[in-house]
């Protein structure tokens, strides 16, 4: 699902997600119902769920961003070595903080890594993005942040190398000292629903404490 949001290259058409894994937070059905499905949205007796995208650049990078569905992840290129970054919000100082990582999340995608670094869950209808931190040595809270704000993560320790992963399949390398910037996309996602959000976080919630 999350290539062909990444593909697609207009965001009118939407998609109807069927759970070939395991989680399938983002689909809608398991294959054994993909037929009872289909006469359902043939019945008209769905609705549109539309999925805000993360649109992120880092000045002195040539590659492009693509847009993320789910997150926009900074990390070090090397497990054992943290980042230490310099965060903020529309060019105000937030924080500087030595950290694994840092996530910056649609709502989509803030009950997927988000979630499991202890990022705030954000409803789909909320025109907003989460900004997490992964295992941070000091004390820090995610934050949501309205759609009409720019994030920005600076990486201040030169030595340490980082990349940036969108949505975990493109890979970019960033520079020492790179900046990434990120906001809400012009784009969306659509997709075909037959269950309301807070059902669909419930079963997340219980896949979390029998895994």
């Amino acid at each position: 699902i999350l290539r062909a949001a990444m593909e697609m290259k207009t965001s009118s058409t939407p998609i109807f997600g069927i759970n070939m894994g395991r989680r399938g937070f983002l689909s809608e059905v398991p294959p054994e119902g993909i037929e009872a499905a289909i006469q359902r949205v043939l019945d008209g007796d769905y609705f549109i769920e539309e999925s805000i995208k993360v649109k992120s650049w880092a000045k002195g990078v040539n590659d492009v961003f693509p847009d993320a569905l789910n997150e926009v992840l900074i990390a070090s290129r090397l497990p054992s070595k943290m980042l230490l970054m310099r965060l903020s919000v529309d060019d105000e100082f937030i924080t500087d903080i030595q950290a694994d990582g840092a996530i910056i999340s649609s709502p989509a995608g803030s009950t997927a890594y988000n979630m499991s670094a202890g990022g705030s869950v954000i409803a789909p209808d909320m025109q907003a993005l989460s900004l997490t931190v992964i295992c941070p040595y000091s004390y820090f809270r995610s934050l949501v942040i309205p759609s009409s704000s720019t994030v920005k993560v600076e990486l201040l320790k030169p030595q340490t190398d980082a990349i940036a992963i969108i949505d975990g399949r493109s890979y970019i390398a960033l520079k020492p000292q790179s900046v990434v910037e990120a906001t809400v996309s012009s784009n969306c996602t659509r997709f075909i629903r037959f269950k309301p959000f807070y059902s669909r976080i419930q079963r997340r919630l219980m896949h979390l404490q029998t895994s």
